[in-house]
């Protein structure tokens, strides 16, 4: 087995670019249904310190990561004009291209007071998806409509990066490429349309995305219905319906991206999704994986440095199969006769998880001791000699939930005690490595009264003490509820990768204590980790 080695830090935050290309295609009476005034210069579109990344297979990025590193870049644009920042729908990651270009295209509208569209129409979209695969301006509709004018951008890898350029990068320098000079009669014109606003019946869209060329193309074209109304296929009452336009966050406060499943199975692998959306020949696998049993925590709370190091997704599994979904994961994220880690001995994950993971083609290492404390020694042992210990009590999760993501950003380990005792195991492997050791919570601290003690009044509390001490303005803050521990498992492996912290929740509330972290730092991007059972609505307005 390969002991793994720290990577460098994985911005949640990050992404890279493409070739970029804006053309359009206005309307002749276009001058008489002007929108409000454009800018009086661009903003230059900017994707250093982006991770957004887009294939065939994927369509455009709509992870956490990539929403919330566009969103910044759209709100601090919009702020110049003095326009609110923008408010996606909650279920904007699940929305086709299509209906996200739909979205974002009407909240650019509303937001300044223009009417809404009302929908998309098929016949509307099968225009769109002409230009889109074409890599041109969609064509002009047959009788029966009144045709706006229609866009389109190639080479961003996101709708909302399309949607940048079309409206805030829109004038000379820009990628427009009928922008060539200040004055000339393409610039702004992408804006123009998009905000159009003609008298009479109530406008439609068409959008559509494809991947051409090794690119993502993005087409929309507006239409006014003469006579009859067409069927919608997406609506902007829907949207409204999911949230978008409303105001659950402050000024500059990224909307809440919520990852979830229909169970604690599912919601672990749309973390793994999230963690490495663009697999395959061009894009980056997993470095591991790591399985843990799905219905106890002692085993598991030691894996999250190990998933930072190894640039491996938790994965968890009933005790004895290998549930599908895991295995299909497994298979999408990790090469063939690559490494997966069971964490715990086989009265957690029995024999057959590990056959049925090596007769699939991949390479099995357990993890494990005689108990929860060897088990954490044992995931300690495989990443070699850490300088930096976090302890934390073995006998309930929420403390050592908080401190995994800590250790992994100062490339330690957790070891536990047993609550207020120092067990055997624990006290051992202190003593041959001789480390900085942070007791984690009050059990923790009352065991080794050696220890930095980072204690708060209750796991919330410590958690939010854990944040303060050894995350400065993170990117990413990670919320999971502090009830059960599925989903805070998960959610380590993805912040412990990206130097973000862990807070815990109620149900319905967030805790005075997590309120006033959050308070002096309005400026990360929420994730919140499971599903409404786990995590209300209540919770992601609070924050």
């Amino acid at each position: 087995m390969a002991t793994p080695s720290f990577p460098a830090r994985i911005s949640l935050a990050a992404v890279g670019a493409a070739a970029l290309a804006v053309v359009l295609l206005a309307g002749p009476a276009l001058a008489a249904i002007l929108p409000p005034s454009n800018p009086s210069s661009n903003v230059a579109f900017d994707p250093s310190g982006s991770s957004c990344t887009a294939t065939a297979s994927s369509g455009p990025d709509s992870s956490a990561a990539c929403v919330g590193f566009d969103l910044a870049m759209i709100d601090a644009a919009r702020a110049d004009e003095g326009v609110g920042p923008m408010y996606l729908p909650s279920d904007y990651a699940q929305l086709s291209g299509a209906e996200q270009q739909f979205v974002v295209i009407n909240l650019e509208r509303t937001d300044r007071g223009v009417p809404a569209l009302t929908g998309l129409s098929d016949a509307m979209d099968s225009l769109a998806a002409e230009g889109a695969t074409g890599a041109t301006d969609p064509p002009f509709a047959a009788a029966g409509w009144q045709w706006v004018g229609s866009i389109w951008a190639a080479g961003f890898v996101s709708t909302l990066e399309a949607d940048f350029v079309w409206m805030y990068d829109d004038g000379t320098n820009s990628p427009n490429v009928d922008c060539p000079s200040a004055g000339a009669s393409g610039c702004w014109v992408h804006r123009d349309i998009i905000l159009a606003n003609p008298a009479g019946a109530a406008m439609i869209a068409g959008t559509a995305d494809s991947y051409v060329n090794g690119a993502l193309q993005y087409a929309a074209e507006l239409e006014q219905p003469v006579g009859a109304q067409p069927a919608l296929s997406y609506t902007w009452a829907a949207a409204l319906a999911a949230g978008a336009d409303q105001a659950p966050r402050p000024p500059g406060w990224p909307v809440p991206v919520r990852l979830a499943g229909a169970d604690r199975v599912a919601t672990a692998i749309s973390v793994s999704q999230s963690s490495f959306a663009s697999v395959g020949a061009s894009g980056t696998h997993a470095g591991a994986v790591i399985i843990a049993v799905d219905n106890t925590y002692p085993d598991a709370l030691a894996a999250v440095p190990l998933a930072a190091a190894a640039q491996a997704p938790i994965l968890i599994t009933n005790g004895t199969t290998l549930d599908p979904r895991v295995s299909a994961e497994i298979a999408r994220v990790l090469p063939l006769g690559g490494e997966v880690y069971l964490i715990g001995g086989v009265q957690a994950l029995a024999p057959a998880v590990a056959q049925a993971v090596e007769s699939a083609g991949y390479v099995v290492t357990r993890l494990a001791g005689p108990d929860r404390f060897g088990t954490a020694v044992a995931v300690a042992d495989a990443l070699g000699d850490p300088t930096t210990v976090f302890e934390a009590d073995g006998d309930n999760f929420a403390d050592a939930l908080a401190a995994g993501p800590a250790a992994a950003a100062d490339h330690g380990v957790v070891l536990l005690t047993d609550g207020t005792n120092l067990p055997l195991a624990t006290a051992t492997y202190l003593a041959e490595h001789a480390p900085t050791r942070y007791a984690i919570g009050g059990p923790a601290a009352q065991a080794d009264p050696g220890a930095i003690a980072i204690v708060g009044a209750d796991r919330y509390a410590t958690a939010a003490a854990v944040a303060v001490t050894f995350f400065s303005n993170p990117a990413v803050i990670g919320f999971a509820t502090g009830v059960t521990y599925p989903d805070a498992l998960a959610a380590g492996a993805q912040l412990g990768a990206g130097d973000s912290p862990l807070l815990l929740v109620g149900t319905n509330s967030v805790p005075a204590s997590t309120a006033a972290y959050l308070a002096a730092d309005s400026s990360a991007l929420p994730m919140v980790y499971g599903g409404s059972a786990a995590l209300s609505a209540l919770v992601t307005q609070a924050l």
